[in-house]
């Protein structure tokens, strides 16, 4: 036993002590193992939430290897180290890693989670056992919990001492975690179990009883494990009871489960008297499927098992790799899944006894986008060994990870030792838009399959989506006919064809889109949205970077909550720089204060979250916050607030009353932010009467419209920021040209067309202009876009309405006369009443930021009182 040492002499400066280095690269054969601090950054792994950092634990065999961090930040929301944050299975060398684990933690009571005071390396591994690290520490609050409250000290002190044993074995995917618990305080009632936290981007939840189902009723979730299963087949994750029925229903893992793939196992209450030890046994599985984990954890366990397999096959015989098997139990509830190895075989370990059948299912997620086979994840935490390999496998691909798509399922069978499983053939559409630039392709068969969503997801609103990085790609469906819709966002014409898949064949197609319009000197941003650093982030971060540019967005602003992550790396590797320009950026997410964009940011890559600020670690009122925002992203960065009413808005906390003019809460508002959002993903009406308000008050906030996307479908291309810039730079603008047009109030806020309002030939919006003038206004949109009014607004009341009747890409116009007798501010609204179907869902609406007419030029006067602020 070779012992290695991290004691905690500061939270910030553990002392590492390591006797008889090992290399944590090597490649381990069956029966063996290791464990030892990582001191070469190839030992750790790749992945969309990988964090891993020299000076962390390394614990892996031959089949699965887990990361425990150290005694340092996280670079997600669990504040403490000493638990695993990073977790794969034993992949080739030519395949980047898929680490999907955000964060881990155990809870000790609600609410307390524990801080390590010692990590050390019992058993490395060397002599043929299991390797052992143990952890030992102390009960310590949630912060994020304490931080989302305002309440420091709501979840109270407690004195134990708290020691979890990570055991892995040989031979087996299963991470026992063993934990002793030395109550040291007043004896009390406490729950005990574990958080695990996984990458929303890739993943979804999978409970044994419920299958992907787990808010439904169809059928009851069994207490024995908690599962996650990456999308495309990657691997599978399950947190699982030392015995069976270990995770009863709880409400506290029930709420946790609404935000995302998350395993929340929490055991029964248990009474603890002073001085008394409790323990707890569980385990951390990581496999290619859940079949794999459970296979062992039935074994591990005790329970009877028999065995079961079989193969699928296609219409004519074939082999299917990368088919998904579902083992159904007696009443037909998903009791585990098997995914087929490249002979189409599988294999399990089933209840012995009970009748059970399996159903095999090759749908897909109904998503592709152009990236290279075998394209990686990448994150923003991994070191640079993995992130290049990420980047690297986005320009050539990398060995493949076999998926059965465009199949659908297969009839039900009963379960026996070969078990046979027919797909269907699906067919390849290969587009190509003989341009060579990025678009949206949609598919809506004419026949639509349905599947049992408790074994696969369905299609996002029942369709197929391509999206093209270079102009051409190839997506793989059922056969059949569909009704095809090619676009590239609202400056474009469509293209629409019916178009019939043949199975086991391609067929080509060609779509031709043209451009209906081009403004000069304006560039089109969409300042918020989101992909997988984001918890609640449905997209991963080259896929975000492809949508946002098939739907001609050209400014891209990184907004995740608390992670300031750059993506400006892979618009490069994606081939992208001439159409989309990344702007490094942060959404700081209080839940009781408004979340509130910030950038152009510059990442600190030497921080936990790249430098973003942990609001829950302090009790700031706004203004400090504001102030704390730019002292950790620069002095100079914007800050935006984010969908400003409701429930996660600064003017809903701060009591904004605009009828009265005053702010009820003083300690919720704050004067300095630039920005806000007028248009949040199609929603402007509870928006913009601030908006009025403000201007009307003397405040200078530039309106902005944004997607909020989280996902490949929700608003992008139809929500967005026209920003007017000298130069006409397009996707070349630069951070500090952006900036300035933004604090100049340059912009339109578009769900569809764009305005162009002029003085004298120059740029309007966001300008102060003397006397009385001619604002020269052009409404431009494609001919598939209904338009039907153009409105003026005075000091935010309607003054003269024209009704646009154009169908050229000048949809109409008007000259309107400001002649004041006081100081007054102008918008222009563009809208329409039919939906933009279809390629968008919403209709069309657009306005322009402010501009100001100072009557007798001494000085642009407020129409209306300054806003109070209650003390």
């Amino acid at each position: 036993m070779w012992p290695l040492l991290l004691a905690c002499t500061s939270a910030s400066t553990p002392e590492i002590t390591a006797e008889a280095p090992l290399d944590l690269t090597e490649r381990l054969a069956s029966g063996w193992t290791r464990a030892g601090v990582v001191d070469d950054e190839r030992a750790l792994l790749g992945g969309i939430s990988a964090e891993g950092a020299l000076g962390d634990v390394k614990i892996y065999n031959d089949r699965a290897a887990f990361i425990i961090q150290g005694v340092r930040d996280s670079s997600y929301y669990v504040d403490y180290g000493g638990a695993v944050i990073d977790a794969d299975i034993t992949r080739p060398d030519d395949q980047p890693g898929r680490d999907m684990i955000d964060d881990t933690a155990a809870m000790v009571g609600m609410g307390r989670l524990v801080d390590p005071t010692e990590i050390a390396v019992l058993s490395d591994g060397r002599l043929g056992t299991a390797s052992i690290v143990r952890v030992t520490g102390v009960p310590a609050p949630m912060l994020l919990l304490e931080g989302a409250l305002e309440a420091p000290g709501f979840i109270g002190d407690a004195a134990a001492t708290i020691t979890t044993d990570y055991i892995l074995a040989p031979d087996t995917p299963l991470l026992e975690m063993h934990t002793t618990i030395t109550w040291e305080d007043d004896e009390t009632s406490l729950s005990v179990g574990d958080i695990i936290v996984v990458s929303d981007d890739v993943s979804a939840p999978w409970r044994p009883g419920m299958g992907l189902e787990t808010d439904s009723d169809a059928y009851t979730a069994r207490p024995d494990w908690l599962g996650v299963v990456a999308d495309r087949g990657e691997q599978a994750l399950a947190l699982m009871a030392e015995t069976p029925g270990g995770y009863p229903e709880n409400v506290f893992a029930d709420l946790l489960s609404e935000i995302g793939p998350v395993m929340a196992g929490q055991g029964s209450s248990l009474s603890v008297a002073t001085g008394e030890t409790i323990e707890w046994r569980r385990y951390l599985g990581v496999g290619p499927d859940l079949a794999t984990l459970t296979d062992a954890w039935t074994a591990r366990v005790g329970v009877d098992t028999a065995a079961s397999g079989g193969a699928v096959v296609d219409d004519a015989g074939e082999a299917v790799a990368g088919a998904r098997v579902h083992l159904l139990d007696s009443d037909g509830a998903p009791w585990t899944q098997a995914i087929t190895d490249d002979d189409g075989r599988w294999s399990a370990q089933v209840p012995a006894g009970e009748a059970m059948t399996a159903v095999a299912t090759g749908v897909g997620r109904g998503i592709s986008c152009d990236l290279p086979e075998g394209a990686g994840w990448y994150s923003p935490y991994s070191g640079a060994v993995h992130q290049d390999a990420a980047l690297d496998s986005l320009l050539r691909g990398a060995a493949p990870i076999p998926e059965a798509v465009g199949r659908g399922a297969s009839e039900p069978a009963n379960l026996t030792e070969d078990t046979l499983l027919t797909l269907g053939t699906p067919g390849t559409l290969s587009v190509d838009t003989g341009d060579g630039l990025p678009a949206v392709v949609r598919l809506d068969p004419v026949h639509p399959v349905t599947v049992d969503r408790a074994l696969a997801s369905s299609w996002p609103d029942g369709a197929a989506w391509l999206y093209l990085r270079d102009g051409s790609g190839e997506i793989t469906v059922p056969a059949g006919d569909y009704n095809l819709t090619a676009h590239r966002g609202v400056q474009w014409e469509i293209d629409q064809q019916t178009v019939a898949v043949t199975a086991g064949e391609e067929t080509e197609i060609s779509v031709t889109l043209t451009r209906a319009y081009r403004l000069s000197e304006v560039v089109t941003v969409d300042p918020h949205s989101h992909a997988g650093p984001s918890g609640d982030g449905g997209i991963a971060m080259a896929e975000r970077l492809v949508v946002h540019a098939a739907h001609n967005i050209q400014v891209h602003v990184g907004t995740d909550h608390d992670h300031v992550a750059d993506y400006r790396p892979l618009v490069t590797a994606l081939g992208l720089d001439d159409v989309l320009r990344s702007v490094v950026a942060d959404e700081v997410s209080p839940v009781l204060r408004g979340h509130f964009n910030a950038f152009p940011a510059t990442p600190d890559t030497t921080a936990a979250n790249h430098g973003a600020p942990r609001w829950w670690a302090n009790t700031w009122d706004t203004a400090e916050l504001f102030a704390e925002i730019r002292a950790a992203l620069g002095d100079d960065v914007l800050i935006q607030a984010n969908h400003p009413t409701g429930s996660s808005g600064l003017f809903g906390y701060a009591d904004y009353d605009t009828d009265a003019g005053e702010i009820g809460s003083a300690e919720h508002w704050s004067e300095d932010f630039d920005l806000m959002e007028v248009l949040n993903d199609g929603e402007y009406a509870d928006f913009l009467p601030y908006y009025l308000d403000l201007t009307s008050r003397g405040f200078t906030i530039t309106p902005t419209g944004v997607s909020d996307s989280h996902g490949h479908r929700s608003g992008v291309g139809e929500n967005r920021t026209l920003v007017h810039v000298s130069g006409d730079p397009g996707p070349a603008v630069t951070d500090e040209q952006l900036t300035e047009a933004l604090q100049a109030q340059a912009t339109v806020v578009s769900r569809g067309p764009a305005i162009l309002a002029t003085v004298g030939g120059v740029w309007a919006p966001g300008q102060t202009f003397t006397g009385a003038v001619d604002l020269d206004v052009s409404v431009y949109a494609p001919s598939w876009m209904p338009l039907d009014t153009l409105e003026l607004l005075e000091n935010g009341a309607v003054v003269q309405t024209v009704e646009l009747s154009g169908t050229a890409a000048e949809r109409g116009s008007a000259v309107f006369s400001l002649t004041p007798t006081a100081d007054a501010h102008y918008i222009v609204i563009a809208s329409g009443a039919a939906s933009m179907h279809p390629v968008y869902s919403e209709t069309a609406w657009a306005m322009t930021a402010a501009l100001k007419v100072d009557v007798a030029g001494d000085g642009w006067e407020a129409p209306l009182p300054a806003l109070t602020v209650a003390r």
